[in-house]
């Protein structure tokens, strides 16, 4: 006779169990973007003036362009996708390692950068991406430089000791 009472609410209890995880199960699996903090050095990129810039025979105050994350190299996935900088368009980094920390160093050639698109004598900000050891989840953060041509004085005086940092506040 108990066993008789306990059957429907049994039923009771299954039939609300599945409809809450019916209810409540994702619909679309989307990815993870983690945001990092990025730092790119040097934060003042001076350009000969007399060059476009758009191949290797740029006359710049550096080889290369780096850029420090704040993101553990060991679980940056460089197979399964590269890791980039962008501004109109993207361009691959030449070199990854880490750093004294264990966290990701991306090195990019000038003339690739260069051929974003970058403004002259303007801030422009860029975004490093790339994947992630974790199924699904992909990274990225932003830093901004100056694009100066050489001799000329910048719009607005650099910020921080090592170069714009952040363009200024307005």
């Amino acid at each position: 006779m108990q066993t008789e009472k306990k059957m429907p609410a049994t039923r009771a209890l299954f039939s609300v169990l599945f409809l809450a995880a019916f209810i409540t199960a994702p619909s679309v699996v989307h990815a993870d973007e983690l945001s990092i903090d990025t730092v790119i050095a040097p934060g003042v990129l001076i350009i000969d003036k007399t060059n476009s810039c758009t191949n290797d025979d740029c006359d710049v105050s550096v080889d290369s362009l780096t850029v420090h994350a704040a993101i553990a190299y060991s679980t940056v996935d460089r197979a399964l996708c590269p890791v980039e900088l962008c501004y109109d368009a993207c361009t691959e980094a030449v070199a990854t390692f880490a750093d004294s920390r264990g966290e990701l160093v991306a090195k990019f050639a000038i003339a690739d950068v260069l051929a974003l698109g970058l403004e002259k004598n303007a801030y422009n900000e860029l975004t490093m991406s790339g994947c992630t050891t974790t199924p699904d989840q992909t990274f990225s953060g932003s830093d901004v430089i100056y694009l100066k041509t050489y001799g000329a004085s910048p719009a607005d005086p650099p910020v921080g000791p090592m170069g714009p940092g952040a363009p200024p506040a307005e």
